[in-house]
């Protein structure tokens, strides 16, 4: 079997792309023809009196949005928001343990 050269490199740059990619970009692995699923544990922080705030999401330019419109029940009185810290997992489960965790106070 002869090994396509081209279409290796081209995928491992796809993935180089995906993986050194913010989230909003993940939308470009479906364009490669990937089926990703990403979740995120993110860090916001309020405009309006600078505290933090610790969240999860599989969709993290939705979930900005919705905190920043006052549809989050636990911080729509300290919106708007920016976000300062985001970690990317493959796993749901990944994410959930990860957000109690920073929540707990751990790193």
């Amino acid at each position: 079997m002869r090994i396509q050269w081209n279409r290796v490199i081209k995928e491992l740059y796809d993935w180089h792309i995906l993986i050194n990619s913010p989230p909003h970009l993940f939308s470009y692995a479906s364009q490669v023809g990937y089926d990703i699923c990403m979740f995120y544990v993110y860090i916001l922080k309020s405009k309006l009196d600078g505290k933090l705030y610790a969240g999860s999401t599989n969709d993290l330019r939705r979930r900005l949005e919705e905190h920043n419109k006052g549809q989050v029940r636990s911080t729509k009185s300290r919106a708007p928001f920016e976000l300062r810290y985001y970690e990317a997992y493959f796993s749901g489960e990944d994410t959930r343990h990860r957000e109690h965790s920073l929540k707990r106070g751990g790193s």
